[in-house]
């Protein structure tokens, strides 16, 4: 029985060897076919789409199955070699140096050079010059894995930034007749508004991932601006003229609304202690306005002519269609492709309320105003020159903008481009998205 179980110890553990290496170096095939074509993991969990194995254990895993499928086909093939040696050694007669082939063949690589081991134990010679080839695997099957690097686009759905037109956040409010009123925009909008106006920039808006691009179609204000008419351009010209108060001349003008809603462009005398003008226009029945005059970079004798420099911009329904774009080299790149302007809209002094709450159409309505009352805070005011460098600045921020204020075209470009910056940045203040 011994004697039974030593015979089979050989063959057994031949065939278990071998099993074993077929199976090892199948999963060493598999293991690089699940990670072929998937991105390398930084091993932090925060690449949801990469391996879920980091880098350097592929590389220590991959290495192991290689020395282990090794080692174990490598027994297998010499313990085949040895039984088939011993079977040719019985059966046959050898010469001498061709036994010592025989038997230094996988401790001798040069044992191979004899034509004879080739001739006449072909089968031999073949099990023992696998024994020596799968030793290269172990240097070869690691490196099949390697790290190439690829640019990729992703596709993903994703809840982007959207303007959520809720009064409360867009304004401020007080009692009217049982319901509430208008009052002004929100502390959250002129601060969006002044960061932008400032900055002369959208402002940061916050996006899920590094490198991600979208097209987004939203309702929002816009404002399109032209020059004034006669009537406009001569009540300045007479008000700046003949109300100068203290001397000198008027460089800068802004004012909501038209000219009989203004005090001092009512023909009353001009007062830098006159209380500040309504950044809104609250009493136009066709649109909310807001009027500049700009005299900056004017000197005599073209001085005159500063008062045909006076521009109307107009409060509207408009569309956007715009390309959000967030890279590593460029942090945020917005591109307009359209921007549809609709129907002109007036500021209303208070909205419709139904049974069921605030109409959505006056949500909306409420919150452009806001927009345009904000980006009125900024400008309405005068600043008064009285010869040399003494200025005197009436309410107005409109030099810490970057609107060009020289030319009447590059004015009214400038002043529709700010306006439009102050609508996207609003997708940067949590509390108006």
């Amino acid at each position: 029985m011994t004697e039974r179980r030593s015979q089979w110890a050989t063959p057994t553990g031949m065939i278990v060897s071998l099993i074993i290496g077929i199976l090892l170096a199948v999963g060493h095939d598999q293991f690089y076919r699940r990670l072929d074509g998937t991105f390398v993991s930084g091993g932090d969990g925060l690449d949801w789409n990469a391996s879920p194995i980091p880098q350097e254990w592929v590389i220590r895993i991959g290495t192991a199955f290689a020395f282990l499928a090794k080692t174990f086909l490598v027994v297998a093939a010499c313990v085949a070699y040895s039984q088939r040696m011993w079977y040719h050694l019985k059966t046959d007669e050898f010469r001498i140096r061709q036994i010592d082939s025989l038997t230094n063949a996988l401790v001798d690589v040069f044992s191979f050079r004899h034509v004879a081991l080739w001739v006449r134990v072909p089968l031999l010679a073949l099990i023992g010059m696998v024994a020596w080839l799968l030793s290269i695997v172990a240097v070869i099957t690691p490196g099949t894995l390697v790290v190439l690097p690829r640019f990729t686009s992703n596709a993903t759905l994703l809840q982007v930034p959207q303007l959520s037109y809720n009064l409360t956040n867009w304004a401020t409010t007080l009692p009217a007749n049982g319901d509430f009123g208008f009052q002004e925009s929100s502390a959250a909008v002129r601060r969006t508004a002044f960061a932008s106006a400032t900055s002369g920039t959208i402002l940061s808006i916050p996006h899920g991932f590094v490198n991600m691009t979208y097209e987004l179609t939203f309702p929002a204000p816009a404002i399109q601006c032209t020059p004034a008419n006669d009537t406009i351009v001569e009540a300045v010209r007479a008000m700046a003229v003949n109300n100068t108060g203290s001397g000198g001349t008027v460089r800068f003008l802004s004012w909501a609304g038209d000219t009989t809603n203004v005090l001092f462009l009512a023909g009353k005398q001009w007062d830098l202690n006159t209380p500040p003008s309504p950044a809104l226009d609250m009493l136009s029945p066709d649109s909310a306005k807001l009027f500049f005059m700009s005299a900056q970079g004017i000197v005599p004798p073209e001085e005159t002519n500063r008062w045909r420099n006076v521009t109307q911009c107009q409060l509207y329904n408009a569309t956007y269609t715009a390309v959000f774009s967030f890279s590593d080299d460029v942090p945020q790149r917005i591109e307009f492709s359209e921007v549809r302007l609709g129907e002109k809209l007036r500021a209303l002094s208070r909205p419709n309320i139904t049974k069921t709450g605030l109409l959505p159409a006056d949500g909306e309505h409420m919150a452009y105003q806001s927009i345009m009352d904000a980006f009125g805070k900024i400008f309405v005011g005068a600043e008064h020159g009285r010869g040399g460098p003494q200025v005197t600045t009436y309410g107005t921020s409109f030099k810490l903008t970057k609107v060009r204020w020289e030319g009447m075209e590059t004015m009214q470009r400038d002043l529709e481009e700010l306006f439009r910056n102050i609508t996207l940045s609003a997708f940067a203040a949590n509390e108006l998205v």
